[in-house]
């Protein structure tokens, strides 16, 4: 169970027993340097709030796409079928990832072995073929549970999104909440990226994004693509 943040109440445990250990010894100038240091580790790892009544964004969810973590938009570009959307997260905001639609969770990929990267970094590096120390969430729109993996890939009718967590060199590796098979719900907190880094995200083409590179969002709150409603002889159809 977790607090307003991503404090557990273990730590909360851990915490109070180092305090009346430090109090016991008299070395109060540094218990009180651990109640401040607490503080602001509360306040950094705070889940963030999400504006707008959530029975909205659910219902408006269904035809668009929203941020799933707070920051700046810094690319957004066409690799081959997709569209990706780069989000630089600063170490000072909310560290939460929140799904961006409402979809279940069809393959989840840890890449833990290799190098995280500086968020500041150029925008080729985000897109170099070695993979940086990540996790891929992808997840599939509009299927109602995942029985197998033969079935999942056979349903080619329906929209996959991907979203990498990337490790910033000065942060720590991305903890997320969620499991293949799993359904997430518009705004879910699915997981964190402790001091920020950088989260890519990838749309089919059918998707017409609505932000622009510079722009600031919030996770959950701010509509970043909706989609593209195409007709075929006359009749409309999602690609």
């Amino acid at each position: 169970m977790l607090f307003p943040n991503y404090i557990k109440k273990n730590h909360i445990i851990f915490f109070i027993i180092v305090e009346i250990l430090l109090m016991l010894s008299g070395l109060i100038l540094l218990a009180k340097f651990c109640v401040i240091g607490f503080a602001v580790a509360l306040f950094l790892f705070r889940l963030g709030e999400i504006s707008g009544p959530g029975t909205m964004i659910e219902h408006e969810g269904r035809n668009g796409i929203y941020a799933p973590v707070g920051g700046k938009i810094i690319d957004i570009s066409v690799k081959g079928q997709e569209t990706q959307v780069l989000f630089q997260m600063p170490w000072h905001l909310s560290y939460t990832v929140r799904a961006p639609i409402k979809a279940d969770v069809e393959d989840l990929k840890v890449f833990s072995k290799g190098a995280g990267i500086f968020r500041f970094s150029k925008i080729d590096d985000f897109y170099r073929e070695s993979l940086p120390a990540s996790i891929a969430i992808r997840f599939i729109v509009g299927h109602h549970g995942l029985h197998s993996a033969d079935e999942a890939s056979s349903d080619c009718h329906y929209d996959r999104l991907t979203l990498k967590l990337i490790e910033c060199v000065f942060g720590l590796f991305p903890d997320v909440w969620v499991r293949q098979g799993d359904r997430c719900h518009m705004q879910a907190a699915i997981g964190v990226i402790p001091f920020g880094g950088t989260v890519s995200l990838s749309l089919p083409l059918n998707y017409e994004i609505i932000t622009k590179v510079g722009d600031m969002v919030t996770a959950g709150s701010s509509r970043i693509a909706n989609i593209k409603q195409e007709t075929n002889n006359g009749k409309s159809f999602r690609a």
